[in-house]
């Protein structure tokens, strides 16, 4: 029988009747993708009557650290090695700031997200009260336990409805149908509970025979390579192995998206594998029409990853530079990539500050930050309005192909981060 201990450890009480098991801790991988796998976090959760999404997010933004969650198989996972006793003692961070009730001390607490506000409720005792501010604490508005709640994703929804003209057609409605497209786009969606989700195997299978049945079906740059090789290959070694399985699976009637999100897991770069998807994808033919096809698959790549977002944005800058004619639609492409949630507000604002020429030469970086300018400036004005409850702005799409001062662009240069990145050209 598995150690229990009290979910309130300061209580040491012996007949303490709210117990839970002890967490515990498997490492697996080496090197860059080596990971730490909570077997037993679905029995802690239920014990603490949250879901086990909630806990594993806490401990991720506790250790900086990414997580993995397959919910179909109750596997959760926190890249790096960490050992249980650290998540415990994280845990008991969590149980005090989302759990107990700071009335009473007792877990019988229910989360419930209203409007914008998170409210919890003690079973016990009937206090009612708001957790302290965390970040994990924007997690839970945009992923109600149950998917419960007055407004999935409301915060979302309302700087759509700011954006939006009075004549817009969107609904809060409309929006919740298409995030259940995204999901069965993707094949599945970010659901902490993994409710309504197909009951296949997320889990990459890293036993030689199955990369051996793998890589013969799609062949490509991974032939003869076991998953720690892989691994233990560069960056972008590891980028030409997945944009070789990108290329092989586009031969197929169908892309596999299941397969293509599984490999860009098991070679630990999905923060870069979106530019290998917007190579891929939409090089050719109609680029709106590529990422509303494609647009579950390119969220699994950059939600909640800045730096997925980031290197997402650069690479549409090297689009652009392949693909002159799309350099007028600069404002609709980049609306595009907001309106589907691939790239939120504040990784544009980001990037507007200034042109670099890390992706493109200096010239044409000025000028997609000028084509950019209608829909930045319509960005950021309509979130000045959304908070100031003033109503909608209009997003009205220019043609602007005047670069910026030639001097503005050099100084943006220098302040680019030093992290290398891969010309997807050379793949």
């Amino acid at each position: 029988m598995a150690t229990t201990v009290n979910i309130n450890r300061e209580e040491t009480d012996s007949f303490y009747r709210y117990k839970m098991p002890l967490m515990t801790a498997k490492v697996e991988g080496r090197g860059n993708g080596i990971k730490t796998v909570i077997p037993n976090m679905v029995e802690v959760s239920r014990a603490l009557n949250r879901p086990p999404a909630y806990v594993t997010k806490y401990l991720g933004m506790e250790l900086g650290a990414q997580v993995q969650m397959y919910p179909a198989d109750e596997r959760y996972i926190v890249n790096g090695q960490h050992e249980a006793e650290r998540f415990q003692s994280l845990l008991d961070g969590f149980i005090k700031k989302f759990v107990l009730c700071p009335s009473c001390k007792n877990p019988e607490t229910k989360i419930k997200v209203k409007k914008k506000a998170i409210e919890m409720r003690c079973g016990a005792c009937g206090f009612q009260y708001s957790p302290p501010p965390h970040k994990l604490g924007t997690y839970i508005m945009n992923n109600p336990p149950d998917g419960g709640g007055e407004k999935s994703k409301s915060s979302k929804a309302d700087r759509r409805a700011a954006k939006a003209t009075k004549a817009s057609s969107g609904t809060a409605g409309d929006h919740d149908a298409r995030d259940a497209e995204v999901d069965a786009m993707a094949g599945g969606g970010d659901d902490p509970e993994g409710a309504e989700e197909e009951e296949d195997d997320w889990a990459v299978d890293t036993s030689e025979a199955a990369v051996r049945a793998r890589t013969a079906e799609l062949g490509g740059g991974v032939t003869h390579l076991t998953y720690t090789d892989d691994l233990e290959k560069s960056m972008s070694e590891r980028l030409e192995i997945f944009n070789a399985f990108v290329v092989e699976g586009l031969k197929k009637p169908k892309l596999p998206q299941r397969e293509v999100i599984k490999e860009a897991e098991r070679l630990d770069c999905k923060e870069k594998g979106g530019m290998v998807l917007a190579h891929n994808l939409l090089l050719e033919g109609d680029v709106i029409a590529q990422l509303a096809k494609y647009q579950g698959l390119f969220q699994r790549f950059t939600i909640e990853s800045d730096k997925a977002q980031k290197y997402l944005l650069g690479a549409m800058e090297k689009l652009i530079e392949q693909r002159p004619e799309v350099l007028p639609k600069t404002a609709h492409l980049f609306k595009q990539l907001y309106d589907l949630d691939i790239i939120d507000e504040e990784a544009f604002v980001k990037w507007a500050k200034k042109p670099s020429k890390k992706n493109v030469g200096s010239e044409l970086a000025m000028q997609i930050h000028a084509n950019a300018k209608p829909f930045i400036e319509w960005l950021t004005t309509a979130e000045e309005e959304s908070s100031e409850d003033d109503g909608g702005a209009e997003f009205v799409e220019e043609t602007t192909t005047e670069p910026a001062d030639e001097d503005t662009a050099g100084a943006a240069g220098e302040d680019d981060d030093a992290e290398s990145d891969v010309d997807i050209d050379d793949m």
